[in-house]
């Protein structure tokens, strides 16, 4: 118990220091530090209260905030903050599946300007993906989280996940600068065509 509070010291230190130096170029040091300490403390509570879901929607919410209150591009610090947090959970609860969840939103930072499909190129997707990786995650694997409130063979938790993947795909299609009338009109198209 004590070496997981311990360790999720140490991870919260060496997150905060690396959301810090990417950061620091475009936005006031001692913002940062406030903003890393405030989300430090909620996702804290956070997690005491509703475990996951709790670290991502309080830390959500207190990011929004924060952003709105500062003018600060929200997608931005989300693109940065929820791969540090899933780095973080990774590590912390020693959770190889959320390893691979960290190489693969990583892989998707680096790549997703290039994606002709999110022709944007906006920022956000890198959160969205991490949202939805951490989503999946609690579908995947609720079942016994300590959630006991069922509905249709299904936990809270995998019920907050499902609607939080549909969300952030919905999220991730805005952001991408796609309209349905426009690729269904396309799609429509190519069916003709082929007929």
């Amino acid at each position: 118990m004590w070496w997981g509070w311990g360790m999720a010291i140490i991870v919260y230190f060496g997150a905060g220091f690396w959301v810090w130096r990417r950061m620091r170029g475009e936005y006031e040091d001692e913002e940062i530090l406030k903003l890393e300490m405030i989300l430090g403390l909620v996702v804290v509570a956070g997690w005491i209260a509703f475990r996951t879901w709790g670290v991502v929607g309080a830390g959500l919410l207190v990011l929004g905030w924060w952003c709105r209150k500062k003018e600060w591009s929200f997608w931005e610090w989300m693109d940065v903050m929820m791969p540090a947090g899933l780095a973080g959970g990774a590590i912390v609860g020693l959770n190889w599946v959320w390893v691979v969840g960290v190489g693969m939103v990583w892989l998707v930072g680096r790549t997703y300007r290039r994606w002709k499909w999110y022709r944007s190129g906006r920022a956000g997707l890198v959160g969205l993906v991490a949202v939805m990786f951490v989503a999946g995650g609690e579908i995947a694997v609720a079942k016994g989280s300590g959630y006991n409130l069922y509905w249709g063979d299904l936990e809270l938790s995998q019920w907050i996940g499902i609607w939080t993947v549909v969300a952030a795909a919905v999220a991730v299609y805005l952001r991408a600068g796609r309209k349905v009338t426009e690729d269904l009109k396309m799609r429509w198209q190519k069916l003709q065509k082929k007929a």
